[in-house]
C-alpha cells in the first residue's frame, strides 16, 4: 500500500496549497523539537464524520487520562460525491489522491489554540476552525505548522499500511448511506 501511495504522489502534476507533506516538512524545518515530541504520542484513526471529515484521536503527553481529537477535511470531497453519484465506488487510489491534495485541519488541544497554530492554519487557508487572535505570548513567531498531536496524525497517515483500507471502507459506507437517504426521499415524494 505504501508503494501505491508513493507512486501516486510522484505522479501528481499540480502543486497543492497545503497538503500533509507540506505541513510535515514545515514543522521539520522550523520546529524539530515538536516533531520529536510527536513521535512519543499514540494516534488512532476513529472514522469518518457524516460530512466526510476524517476523525482521529491522540493521547496527551502530560496526562494519561486525556486525549485530543483531530479532524482532517480534504479539498476533493465533492469530487468523491460526484463519483458516488455516478454509482462508482471509492477506491484506495481515490483515498491516496484526497490525502495528497489540499487538506484542512483542526485539533482541540489547548496548544493548537494558544500557541498560534489555529491562527496560522486559519490565516493560511488550511484551518477548519476560525481563529483570528494572533498569539501574544506563546510562539509569537508562528514557528511550525501544527501542534504535536496533528503532526502525529499526519505522520500516521504517511506511514500506515492499513489506514488507507479503513478510510476507503468508511467513505464507501458513508456514501452508501447518502445514496440510501437520497433514494428514500425520492421514493416517498418528499423533498
Amino acid at each position: 500500500m505504501i508503494k501505491l501511495y508513493e507512486e501516486i504522489v510522484s505522479n501528481l502534476k499540480q502543486l497543492n496549497e497545503v497538503d500533509i507533506q507540506n505541513l510535515l516538512n514545515d514543522s521539520k524545518a522550523t520546529d524539530s523539537k515538536r516533531i520529536l515530541l510527536s513521535h512519543s504520542l499514540y494516534s488512532e484513526y476513529k472514522g469518518v464524520d457524516s460530512d466526510g471529515t476524517l476523525l482521529f484521536e491522540t493521547d496527551s503527553q502530560t496526562n494519561e487520562d486525556l486525549s485530543y481529537q483531530q479532524r482532517i477535511f480534504y479539498n476533493r470531497f465533492f469530487e468523491l460525491l460526484d463519483k458516488v453519484d455516478a454509482n462508482e465506488e471509492i477506491t484506495q487510489e481515490d483515498v491516496v489522491d484526497i490525502l495528497t491534495s489540499d487538506v484542512y485541519i483542526d485539533c482541540d488541544c489547548p496548544s493548537h489554540l494558544y500557541w498560534g497554530w489555529a491562527y496560522k492554519s486559519w490565516n493560511n487557508d488550511y484551518g477548519l476552525r476560525k481563529e483570528t487572535r494572533k498569539p501574544e505570548r506563546n510562539n509569537v513567531d508562528l514557528k511550525g505548522s501544527q501542534c504535536k498531536h496533528v503532526i502525529s496524525v499526519l505522520d500516521l497517515i504517511n506511514k500506515s499500511d492499513t489506514l488507507i483500507d479503513k478510510i476507503t471502507l468508511d467513505l464507501n459506507t458513508l456514501f452508501q448511506a447518502y445514496k440510501k437517504r437520497s433514494g428514500s426521499t425520492k421514493n416517498d415524494g418528499s423533498v
